[in-house]
C-alpha cells in the first residue's frame, strides 16, 4: 500500500462490493494507475475478490484491462486491485457522451469497438472461462481509444460436464436469458451482452429499454422484445443486421459462440484487415488474414541470433512450432484449452520455455508461454518478462508493481537485454 499515492476519488460504490475506485501514483515509477477497493463483507467475501485478481493475472493480452498488484488494506477490511489506468474511461462513459450530443458513433468506429471487445472475450473463451458480467461499464477504453476488457470477478472456468446456474445478479439489463431464469448456462451467456453492447454501439441506445417503464428491461428480455437495428439506425451494414439477431437468440442452443462468429463471419475478417487488427485476429481464430506475414529473412536471423549469439540450444525451439504446416499443440495447464500455432513463415518460432528451464515451476506460468519470436519486438517482450521474473525470484513476489529491485540491479546480476545485444550483433554484422 505505501507504494501508492492516492491522487482522486474516480467513483464512489454503492452496491455489494461497496468501496472505491481512485487514481493513484506508484512512488516506486511515477506512473499512474486505478485502486478499485473493495469492502470485504458477507455480500463480498475475500475469495471472490481474490478470485477477480487471480483472473486478470491469467489475462495478460493487449484487449483486456491490465492487472499490476494486489494486496488488503491495512485494516483488513478492505482489498485493493492496482489495474493499469484507461485514461478515456469507460466505454459507457463515451456513450453517453455520443448520445448527449444527439449523435452515434461512426460505422467504423462502432465496428472496431466490437471487434477488439470480441477479441478480448475470444481470448477468455479460449482459456476455456467466461466473462459473465460484460457491460459497457466493464469496457474501458486506453488513451490511444483501443479497447481493454475490465471487471472479471465473475468470470468463471467452463466445464461442459457440470455447467453454473449461479444468478449473476449485478448487471440484469445484459444478462441473457438462461442465467436470469437460473438454468443452467456457459460461454454464450458472453455472446448475449455482447450482442447487446454491438446494438448500443450503433445506435447508443439499450434494444431492451422501454422509456415508459423503467422497469420492463426484463420482460423484453424474457419475450425477445426489442425494435430491429435497422429500424434505428437504417445505414447499419446488412451483415450486422443478420448477425444481431442471432447474438440476441433467447434460446442458447441457437445462439453462436463468439469465437465461431469471428472464425466465420467473413465481413468482420474483412473489417479486422481493414482496421490493422488482421494480425489480432489471426492469433485468436488460427487463420491467416491479409498480409501479417513475418519475413522468413527476419525470422531466420533472428533465429540465427538466439542460438549462435546467445547459445540457445536449437532443441529448445520446439518443432511444432517451426514448420511449414502449423498445428494444434497443448497449451501450458495453468491456461488451459489448446493454443494454436500458425505455420512458421507468418508467426514465428517457438520457444519452448519448458525445456528451457526444466526445473523452475514458476516459469511455465501461463505468462512466461511464447510461441511467437519473429522481430525485435519479439525479443523486447521477453526482455519485459525476464525483468519481471528476476524481481520475483528475488521478492518472491509476482506482479509488476514490485519495483524494489531496480533495474541497476538486475544489471547487476547479469541481465543483457536482447534488445540491445540483437542490435549490437546487427552492428557487429553490418546487417541492415
Amino acid at each position: 500500500m505505501e507504494d501508492y499515492k492516492d491522487e482522486k476519488v474516480l467513483k464512489e460504490r454503492n452496491k455489494g462490493q461497496a468501496g472505491r475506485i481512485l487514481k493513484v501514483k506508484c512512488t516506486k515509477n511515477n506512473k499512474s494507475y486505478i485502486r478499485k477497493e473493495y469492502v470485504i463483507n458477507d455480500e463480498n467475501p475475500l475469495e471472490r475478490v481474490q478470485e477477480e485478481a487471480n483472473n486478470m493475472k491469467l489475462f495478460n493480452y493487449k484487449f483486456i484491462n491490465g492487472f499490476v498488484d494486489g494486496f488488503p488494506g491495512k485494516d483488513k477490511k478492505t482489498y485493493n486491485l492496482i489495474l493499469e489506468l484507461c485514461k478515456s474511461g469507460s466505454l459507457r462513459d463515451m456513450l453517453d457522451d455520443v448520445k448527449k450530443d444527439g449523435k452515434t458513433l461512426t460505422i467504423d468506429d462502432a465496428l472496431k469497438y466490437f471487434l477488439m471487445i470480441g477479441l478480448g472475450i475470444g481470448y477468455i473463451h479460449r482459456n476455456n472461462m467466461f466473462h459473465r458480467e460484460l457491460t459497457p461499464d466493464n469496457i474501458f477504453l486506453a488513451k490511444d481509444k483501443t479497447i481493454r476488457v475490465g471487471d472479471l470477478g465473475c468470470a468463471i472456468k467452463f466445464d461442459k460436464d457440470n455447467p453454473t446456474s449461479e444468478y449473476i445478479g449485478t448487471s440484469n439489463t445484459y444478462t441473457a436469458p438462461e442465467a436470469l431464469s437460473y438454468m443452467d448456462y456457459g460461454p454464450k451467456v458472453d455472446t448475449y451482452s455482447l450482442g447487446i453492447v454491438l446494438y448500443e454501439l450503433f445506435t447508443c441506445v439499450h434494444p431492451f429499454d422501454d422509456p415508459n417503464d423503467p422497469m420492463g428491461f426484463y420482460q423484453n428480455i424474457m419475450n425477445s422484445q426489442y425494435t430491429p437495428i435497422g429500424e434505428v439506425r437504417p445505414d447499419t451494414p446488412q451483415e450486422i443486421q443478420d448477425l444481431l439477431p442471432k447474438m440476441l437468440e433467447y434460446e442458447a442452443d441457437e445462439r453462436p459462440e463468439i469465437l465461431d462468429i469471428l472464425k466465420e463471419n467473413q465481413f468482420l475478417k474483412d473489417k479486422a484487415v481493414q482496421y490493422g487488427l488482421a494480425y489480432d485476429m489471426s492469433l485468436i481464430i488460427g487463420e491467416q488474414l491479409g498480409n501479417v506475414k513475418a519475413g522468413e529473412d527476419e525470422i531466420d536471423r533472428v533465429y540465427k541470433y538466439l542460438t549462435e549469439t546467445c547459445g540457445i540450444d536449437k532443441n529448445y525451439f520446439d518443432p511444432e512450432f517451426n514448420n511449414m504446416d502449423g498445428g494444434w499443440a497443448k497449451s501450458e495447464e495453468n491456461v488451459g484449452g489448446l493454443e494454436y500455432f500458425p505455420p512458421y513463415g507468418w508467426y514465428g518460432l517457438g520457444l519452448n520455455i519448458e525445456k528451457l528451464y526444466p526445473d523452475i515451476d514458476d516459469f511455465t506460468w501461463c505468462r512466461w508461454f511464447f510461441p511467437v519470436i519473429d522481430t525485435a519486438d519479439s525479443l523486447k517482450i521477453i526482455d519485459e518478462y525476464l525483468i519481471e521474473y528476476i524481481r520475483y525470484l528475488s521478492s518472491g513476489r509476482h506482479y509488476k508493481g514490485n519495483y524494489r529491485i531496480t533495474y541497476e540491479h538486475i544489471k547487476e546480476l547479469g541481465f543483457r537485454s536482447l534488445v540491445n545485444e540483437y542490435y549490437r550483433y546487427k552492428e557487429e554484422k553490418h546487417v541492415s
